[in-house]
């Protein structure tokens, strides 16, 4: 059997003034098409560190196309956006790449932000 895999690009914003050098932090890796979103941040977890801002609150956004996750410093308070088991190759593009962008919020913790976005979703 014939594992298909996703190109996965992967970047995240600058978290201050000293981090801008390599800014967007680029990263190329492959990833099965069949996994679910719950495997991408788990995948994501392991292979690709973020920056940690000391002394603020902090808030990074996973998005593929569309939010998908928001979490706190260290993977704290993973709230998901859409249901883990669905398919990365949904949010793929049709050359089989899947770009996914971790923004950066300071001064808000994760809670707040789901919560205003769990807001926002039911109007």
């Amino acid at each position: 059997m014939v594992m298909l895999m996703l190109e996965l690009i992967v970047t995240r914003d600058s978290v201050c003034a000293g981090d801008d050098c390599d800014a967007p932090h680029r990263a190329h890796f492959s990833i099965n098409e069949a996994a679910s979103i719950s495997n991408l941040v788990e995948y994501l977890r392991e292979i690709y560190p973020l920056s940690n801002v000391f002394g603020d609150h902090l808030t990074w956004t996973l998005t593929a196309r569309s939010k998908i996750a928001m979490f706190g410093e260290n993977w704290r308070e993973l709230h998901f956006l859409v249901p883990e088991g669905a398919s990365c190759s949904s949010y793929a593009s049709e050359d089989k790449t899947l770009h996914v962008h971790f923004d950066h919020q300071s001064g808000v913790y994760p809670k707040q932000l789901y919560e205003k976005q769990d807001q926002d979703l039911r109007g």
